[in-house]
């Protein structure tokens, strides 16, 4: 399967929710589209997207994956990891909380 950031193919596929589930309890114009808005993305991008941006604006500024490529960040790192085999794991520094 090919994730849907980086265009790579990989076997090792996980599903993120545009709009994070946890964003969306108790408002019903969210439940449905948060249950229908997701992306196959290899495990790689998938924590490199929660390392880089946090869940509120995940929701609220990055809900498609246009707008995720378009961010600075996310931007540079799918040139960096184009080139690297799918198969390689790749270290991610998470954000300091």
């Amino acid at each position: 399967m090919q994730c849907e950031l980086c265009n790579r193919e990989t076997n090792d596929v996980t599903h993120h929710h545009l709009i994070p589930k946890s964003r969306s309890k108790g408002k019903k114009r969210y439940t449905f589209v948060v249950k229908h808005t997701v992306v196959a993305l290899c495990k790689d991008c998938h924590t490199q997207i929660h390392a880089i941006i946090d869940l509120k604006t995940l929701a609220k500024e990055y809900n498609t994956i246009e707008k995720l490529k378009r961010h600075i960040k996310i931007k540079n790192y799918i040139k960096w990891i184009q080139k690297r085999s799918a198969t390689s794991r790749i270290k991610v520094k998470q954000k300091k909380l």
